[in-house]
């Protein structure tokens, strides 16, 4: 019921007055309990890292007017970490003494160098980890929008792997970025979805410089949900086709200067993937390959992205957008999320269209690297979390043999 009710108020819920949905990160404290081998790393709604756990951010002044309509020029520069530095010179001479940073250059310079030494001090910690756990594995994982507390989530895909697959250890990445939230209002969720998207393309950048600043002998897995699919794809190749207006948004000018990832085993299994199929992959070979050239092209023979795992499910209500019994129906209205449902067009499933896209750059049935999981689920059939995916064991396991197993081509 709740669910028609948000499709029946759908104009009012895109159009109408937004009120600030940001995500704000005040416990960054890391690993819990026992997890030695894991690292968080919290990112804002522009691709920036925030401070670590014991350098405070007020929630009153990073995010102003939480429950008040404001207009789009104020809701920039809310949930913005650089904004919220850089509108006193106090906030940004604090952060720069808190990380030895020199207090007497500009203060853009000192936030950009307060970021460099944050992605230094994690890159560090993750090679730590790799050490201490005799492991050259990493594993980023990747929430979804609407997500503001992931955790237990991660938690549980964490543990799930540790016991399915005992044969080595490895050391995991959480990621938490600022896919927005409805604040547990069913009618804020549609309203924030187009920005997350947005969010979404900032945060790819980001985890792309992370990935960049790892040993390059890195064997590097990418578990991502949902809107998450867009970060984890963003990161390893420039997906632009699917952006209006790209050249206007400041995320196309930075994912053009960094290079993409040049790990030689780089996986990425995407669980209800919410993004689009062919108009993400025809971008596929768009990556400046640091190894041979600095064209924005990559050729198939280079390809360092040795698999891509599609887990769908065709009856995730979030992912068909499903309105009076017509598939897709909301998908020009909010954003086409067909990959994950691997809907039909004209008769071909989306995962086919994609693997057609990707022969059509270059690929063939011998190189070709996607491969696909169906999550179908009897029990929780119109479900889109990522608990519910993970109770399809059957499903899962396959998902993550393709992921983890060392043989290339299963």
């Amino acid at each position: 019921m709740r669910r028609l009710v948000c499709l029946l108020f759908l104009p009012m819920l895109l159009y109408g007055c937004v009120a600030q949905n940001q995500l704000w990160f005040g416990n960054r404290r890391q690993n819990q309990g026992n997890q030695n081998n894991v690292v968080r790393v919290y990112i804002d709604k522009r691709g920036s890292f925030y401070p670590d756990a014991d350098f405070s951010i007020p929630k009153k002044e990073f995010i102003k007017g939480e429950s008040k309509c404001l207009n789009i020029s104020t809701k920039e520069y809310n949930g913005n970490l650089k904004s919220y530095f850089l509108a006193k010179t106090t906030r940004i001479d604090s952060l720069s003494k808190h990380y030895n940073v020199n207090t007497n250059i500009p203060s853009k310079e000192q936030f950009k160098a307060v970021q460099v030494k944050i992605l230094e001090n994690l890159s560090n910690t993750i090679e730590s980890l790799k050490q201490a756990n005799n492991t050259n594995e990493l594993v980023i994982l990747i929430h979804g929008y609407n997500a503001d507390y992931p955790t237990p989530n991660y938690y549980e895909l964490e543990n799930y792997i540790e016991h399915f697959k005992p044969d080595k250890r490895r050391v995991f990445l959480e990621v938490y970025w600022d896919g927005l939230t409805d604040k547990g209002k069913g009618f804020s969720a549609m309203k924030i979805w187009s920005t997350a998207q947005m969010n979404s393309s900032y945060v790819a950048n980001a985890v792309r410089k992370i990935i960049n600043c790892i040993d390059v002998t890195t064997k590097v897995r990418l578990i991502t949900h949902s809107l998450g699919a867009s970060v984890g794809t963003g990161a390893l190749f420039n997906t632009t086709s699917k952006w209006t207006n790209v050249k206007e948004k400041g995320y196309y000018e930075d994912m053009m200067k960094i290079s993409a990832p040049s790990n030689k085993d780089i996986r990425i299994g995407m669980i209800a993937p919410a993004i689009p199929g062919t108009t993400t992959f025809i971008d596929f070979n768009h990556r400046k390959d640091t190894r041979t050239n600095q064209n924005d092209t990559i050729l198939p023979v280079n390809n360092n992205i040795k698999r891509v795992i599609i887990g769908y499910k065709e009856t995730d209500e979030a992912l068909s957008k499903k309105f009076l019994k017509k598939k897709r129906y909301l998908s020009k209205k909010v954003g086409a999320t067909s990959l994950g449902a691997n809907v039909e067009t004209d008769g071909q499933s989306e995962i086919d269209r994609t693997k057609d896209t990707m022969i059509s750059i270059g690929y063939n049935s011998e190189n070709l690297p996607v491969y696909e999981v169906d999550f179908k689920d009897n029990t929780y059939p119109d479900e889109h979390g990522l608990h519910f995916y993970m109770q399809n064991k059957y499903a899962l396991d396959q998902f993550l043999d393709l992921l983890f197993d060392e043989k290339i081509n299963p």
